[in-house]
């Protein structure tokens, strides 16, 4: 589990360690399983685990991108077909492997820290 250096005060760095622990987790919520368990529907929409770490890159990726002003420059075929607009980023396709989304992931990741420092500050803050 990641935490924040004790005694620091620093709500960023507060939050970063915050976002890796649910980040871990969520990866770690796969290991073990069988590519069936990971794909195998868990709610009446067809929610899967590998569908909410398929939904993650969109929102870690494109929404957070788009908040701190910075545009991704990979291009994620369910946003650009439309499909999430019908939860289709909430389930994988059979082409789609459990690498591929696990790997998108963990880069979508990896950049994330940049978006969040450069933030312009606002109020005076």
């Amino acid at each position: 589990m990641v935490r924040p250096a004790s005694g620091t005060t620093d709500e960023k760095e507060t939050l970063h360690a915050h976002l890796e622990t649910a980040r871990q987790a969520l990866l770690w919520k796969l290991d073990g399983l069988g590519e069936v368990d990971r794909r195998r529907p868990l709610t009446r929409s067809g929610t899967n685990l590998l569908g909410l770490v398929k939904h993650l890159i969109g929102v870690e990726y494109n929404y957070l991108g788009e908040t701190f002003g910075r545009t991704p420059d990979v291009r994620l075929p369910w946003v650009e077909d439309g499909s999430y607009l019908e939860n289709g980023d909430m389930w994988v396709r059979s082409h789609e492997s459990t690498d591929y989304i696990v790997g998108l992931y963990r880069q979508v990741c990896q950049l994330r820290p940049h978006h969040q420092r450069t933030r312009p500050r606002r109020h005076g803050r």
